[in-house]
């Protein structure tokens, strides 16, 4: 330890350690010693370790502590007079001893009172190398919420004043138990939080920064190889570099960061990127503003999964908290009463918050990872950010309807956040392994609490799986004949042909089975499924693929017109529009969603990208398909399960479906193609 400190004091860094009050962990039980504030023997304890403390680190600048964690309800006077005993004379004996060594002893506000402070350590306070710094936590548990939080102006009375009163100067506690995995960055944010700081000239000796509820170390929990063992202040480092550049000087300029983006990710817009991150994070905060008041602290709601230590926050539980202490936003309950003098209701909040998500996924889609593993992992950290933004955003729109008794409206906007938590523990799933939480409870993965959101949107009369009402069958084939109602793609080395009753494709290097007649919505086509996996040459278990609402831009009316073109090779069916999903087995790692759009590109969202094992193949089983196309809402399901479910806000509305698949071994049953009741 002598050299950790001695490392970090060479490099500039003052080192205090801060402790709460009474544990004795390690010692209790040796020699007498307790967690009672009155045993006499503890206090010895406590008053020797003190002073060890300064005669073991020579490169220890200060001490703090806290009354009152674990002193049993004792009165501020005598958890006051416990701290001098124990702490302050064991600081005392030793800087008597060593007057050319400057301390600072710092006393955290919590559970105490100055003017007692004062008094009991008034011995202490008047050696010349001495100097006392208050603390306080500037914004309980959730930095991120109100750029300008009061607490420090009412929860203890005005702090300020006591300190202008008794000439000594607070740190300020910013605790950050907000997010730990999310790379947040929006620059402002970070500016208006730091002006809102009482005058620093008087009050503020300065502030420091960083989580409780969580051990910033090694990365131990990402999937990503690019992170693996990486030192946590170095896989964010956009949030760190903020606040250090941002605290030393708030007026620099966006353009510093954009430069920084710019040098590391040179393949992209770095003012796109740092515009999509910073609408991004905007969202978070300001949802959190709605409610931290009463969900304060880091037990009572992590944010990143939504939950407290009593498990899932419900919208109840959003219905009756209140505001951050001095935001000018309206409380979910008073919005829902239209007692909002202001105007600035729970909902319009919301409002906000999806403006800038939208902004966000708006520039978003003109940036690729173009192969940059450290990009890529950024890039779906703001997308996660987006989606987990717009949960909060319908969920306090729904506790908003539901206390104003408009429950249709709650059940619509429950429906939607039941959606963007999908998209969202779906990325997370995709980078993060689960984790034993400090505060909250443990979760072994992102999915944990699917079941809890779908919940609340079933209890007010939702369903989950928005139910496919069917008018009739358009076409059949049991595959009982020939395969005349199909086309097919195929580069050398396969076979497509009627077995038994099924359709069996054997492929090498590209195969596409094209059905011939042209489709329209809203249909759904279904079909039975089975990957060989045995001794053949193509048993390889992979790539069960399709194309749904194909067209081609070139022939619009005549998909056919480039078949000789295509000729089953992959690659030549990027310029198509479509809908394409590859489910993911053996060397194909993920299962994935896309939508080409005709020019080549054929974009993933992350939420897209799937590696959850229950969403990989079965071989040798028959597994069920549907693929929907109703208007905006492309769906595709495996065995009754959704497993995308998608908003297209410019569908394709009609077009040819097809199998696809290479190096791979399949038979295909009981195809129909179905319309929806409209």
């Amino acid at each position: 330890m002598q050299k950790v400190l001695a490392y970090g004091k060479g490099r500039g860094f003052q080192i205090y350690f801060i402790t709460c009050n009474i544990y004795t962990y390690g010692a209790e039980g040796k020699g007498g010693i307790t967690n009672d504030a009155h045993n006499e023997a503890t206090k010895r304890y406590f008053r020797k370790a003190a002073r060890m403390m300064f005669e073991t680190y020579p490169d220890l600048d200060g001490l703090g502590v806290t009354a009152g964690e674990n002193m049993n309800g004792l009165s501020a006077e005598v958890e006051g007079q416990w701290m001098w005993e124990g702490y302050g004379q064991g600081i005392l004996d030793y800087a008597k001893e060593h007057p050319d060594r400057d301390i600072t002893f710092i006393h955290r506000w919590h559970y105490a009172d100055i003017s007692q402070v004062m008094g009991h350590f008034e011995p202490l306070l008047a050696l010349p190398n001495v100097r006392l710094d208050m603390s306080y936590k500037y914004s309980a548990a959730h930095m991120y919420s109100a750029p300008a939080p009061r607490l420090i102006y009412t929860k203890d009375g005005d702090v300020p004043a006591d300190l202008a009163r008794t000439q000594k100067k607070a740190w300020l506690e910013v605790r950050q138990d907000d997010f730990y995995y999310l790379h947040w960055g929006h620059p402002q944010f970070a500016r208006d939080y730091i002006y809102a700081f009482p005058d620093k000239d008087k009050y503020i000796q300065g502030f420091f920064y960083g989580s409780d509820g969580w051990t910033a170390t090694r990365d131990f929990y990402s999937k990503a190889d690019v992170h693996k063992n990486v030192l946590d202040i170095k896989r964010l480092w956009y949030t760190q570099m903020l606040w250090g550049r941002l605290s030393y000087n708030p007026q620099t300029s966006d353009q510093v960061f954009i430069n920084e983006m710019a040098y590391r990710y040179p393949s992209v817009s770095a003012s796109t990127l740092f515009g999509a991150w910073s609408d991004a994070s905007r969202g978070l905060p300001l949802a959190a503003e709605v409610i931290q008041g009463s969900l304060c602290f880091d037990f009572h709601w992590w944010p990143e999964l939504c939950q407290g230590n009593k498990g899932f926050l419900r919208i109840e539980d959003f219905i009756k908290a209140k505001p951050s202490i001095g935001s000018d936003i309206c409380s979910i309950s008073d919005s829902a009463a239209g007692e909002c003098p202001n105007g600035r209701t729970s909902d319009k909040i919301a409002d906000t918050v999806q403006r800038a998500v939208e902004a966000a996924l708006e520039k978003l889609a003109s940036i690729s990872a173009q192969g940059n593993p450290e990009l890529e992992v950024n890039i779906k950290s703001i997308y996660a950010q987006a989606y987990l933004s717009l949960y909060y955003a319908e969920k306090i729109r729904a506790a908003t309807a539901k206390a104003a008794n408009r429950n249709e409206d709650a059940k619509t906007a429950l429906g939607k956040a039941n959606g963007f938590w999908k998209d969202y523990t779906n990325i997370m799933d995709g980078m993060f392994i689960g984790a034993d939480m400090l505060r909250t409870k443990d979760f072994e993965n992102w999915h944990v609490h699917d079941g809890s959101v779908t919940k609340e949107y079933t209890d007010l009369g939702g369903d989950s799986n928005r139910e496919i009402v069917l008018s009739k069958i358009l076409y059949q084939d049991d595959f009982e004949g020939d395969r005349s109602n199909w086309l097919v793609e195929q580069m050398p080395g396969g076979s497509v042909r009627v077995v038994d009753g099924k359709l069996e494709i054997e492929d090498a290097k590209g195969c596409t089975v094209w059905f011939r007649e042209k489709l329209e919505g809203p249909i759904m086509i279904e079909y039975e499924a089975t990957i060989i996996k045995k001794d053949g040459p193509h048993d390889r278990g992979s790539d069960l693929n399709c194309f749904w609402m194909a067209q081609d831009p070139k022939s619009y009316d005549n998909l056919f017109a480039g078949s000789a073109a295509r000729g089953g090779r992959f690659s030549n069916y990027h310029s198509l529009r479509l809908y394409y999903v590859g489910y993911g087995a053996n060397r194909n790692s993920t299962t994935r969603f896309r939508r080409y759009i005709g020019t080549g590109e054929r974009p993933v969202l992350p939420e897209h990208d799937l590696s959850d094992e229950k969403v990989m193949l079965r071989y040798n089983v028959p597994i069920k398909i549907q693929l929907i196309a109703d208007g905006q809402r492309i769906a595709y399901l495996r065995n009754g399960e959704v497993i995308y479910d998608v908003h297209d806000p410019d569908p394709y509305p009609d077009g040819w479906f097809g199998f696809r698949t290479v190096n791979n071994h399949m038979t295909l049953d009981n195809f129909k193609v179905f319309r929806l009741r409209k």
